[in-house]
């Protein structure tokens, strides 16, 4: 996310996308948490959480702005502020 919004490179924006989904597949629905590892398949890791994962809401929030920015109809810049910030 750091390195799209230094550089307006769409492969550091498609990344931090691509990892925000795979870290999305990690949400429990029943703790209402991100499980912080082990195979999702086994039931023994369903509680593993870790005050770590906290870090990760900023990719998750990052991730979700820029799916509903790029949404059919949606008003909004989906530019990085160094961008959006020279073009005005």
């Amino acid at each position: 996310m750091t390195a799209w919004r230094l550089t307006g490179d769409e492969k550091w924006k498609a990344g931090a996308v691509q990892a925000a989904s795979s870290l999305s597949k990690r949400y429990n629905p029943a703790g209402k948490f991100i499980r912080a590892w082990g195979a999702l398949s086994d039931p023994n890791n369903a509680g593993r959480v870790i005050m770590d994962t906290m870090m990760n809401l900023d990719l998750l929030a990052f991730a979700s702005e820029k799916a509903k920015s790029a949404a059919p109809g949606r008003r909004g810049s989906a530019e990085p502020a160094s961008r959006a910030a020279s073009s005005g």
